[in-house]
């Protein structure tokens, strides 16, 4: 159980639930709590908290560069037209779209206010979900977006050098990103398609 209050971060973690009573009066729960935090771990979450930028207009006041700040509002008016999600980060903004995950949303990349681009071959491969997306973790993928990027081929969590998002730069990302949702997309309907097979068939009148 944890219970999330925005004034003092997490206040329970975990609680233990009995049934009590006394001589023989009615059965009453009783909750202990079994891991909570202290108060060092409650003022970290509250500062991580403190940092997240609770608007787009707050986000887009971290960026140095105009630059920069254009190709990511070309990134994300793009992928919101395109009908996907993004989420905000204390210093980022992750591009996601629907794929085989029990939240049924899995992250694309992640683009950084001083320019960067993370690229998660970790989450690709199902580190997160332990829905490993077969296109995505080909020789051939990483061969390509180390291309694009300029990685080593051996990054989980890969990101590009300060600067690297600019607007001569928003189509091959625009590109690799697609084909990322792409491939979640197809994962999740293959995905379906074998829970449907595997149902067990009803026997008739």
């Amino acid at each position: 159980m944890r219970e999330l209050d925005p004034a003092r971060g997490i206040a329970v973690w975990l609680v233990e639930a009995r049934a009590v009573r006394v001589d023989d009066g009615p059965w009453a729960p009783l909750f202990t709590a079994v891991v909570q935090p202290n108060q060092f771990t409650a003022t970290v979450e509250r500062a991580k908290q403190d940092e997240r930028p609770a608007t787009l207009a707050q986000f887009w006041e971290q960026f140095d560069s105009d630059e920069t700040a254009t190709a990511v509002r070309t990134m994300l008016d793009r992928w919101g037209a395109a009908g996907y999600r993004r989420r905000l980060g204390p210093s980022h903004v992750v591009l996601e779209a629907g794929g085989p995950a029990v939240s049924g949303i899995r992250t694309v990349v992640a683009l950084y206010t001083d320019g960067r681009v993370m690229v998660p071959f970790g989450s690709y491969a199902g580190q997160n979900s332990g829905v490993p997306v077969t296109a995505l973790t080909t020789a051939e993928f990483r061969a390509q977006a180390d291309a694009l990027f300029g990685f080593g081929g051996t990054e989980r969590q890969a990101r590009t050098e300060p600067g690297w998002l600019t607007p001569e730069r928003i189509e091959p990302l625009w590109a690799f990103c697609t084909t990322v949702a792409e491939a979640y997309a197809a994962a999740l309907t293959a995905q379906g398609a074998q829970t449907v097979a595997q149902a067990p068939a009803t026997a008739g009148p």
